[in-house]
């Protein structure tokens, strides 16, 4: 655990192991999540990887395009 202050103009400062440890460099998007009285800072790549691992496990291996296509033929 690293400590922090919240500076007079509102920034916080990661300290440098965090951003080493997370693979975060400067320009790094977040999401700010409040929950509980807990200030919670998700990096949107967190994100998008969910999100992408989470369809292709609900995809599976098949392609949408490929599906697409052969709804396509079908209907021809």
């Amino acid at each position: 655990m690293s400590t922090t202050k919240l500076a007079s103009n509102g920034r916080v400062v990661i300290p440098a192991e965090v951003r080493e440890i997370l693979g975060l460099t400067a320009g790094e998007e977040f999401e700010v999540v409040v929950e509980n009285r807990e200030i919670r800072l998700i990096p949107r790549s967190s994100i998008v990887e969910f999100v992408m691992d989470h369809l292709q496990s609900t995809v599976g291996e098949r392609s949408l395009v490929d599906e697409l296509i052969d709804e396509r033929r079908r209907e021809a």
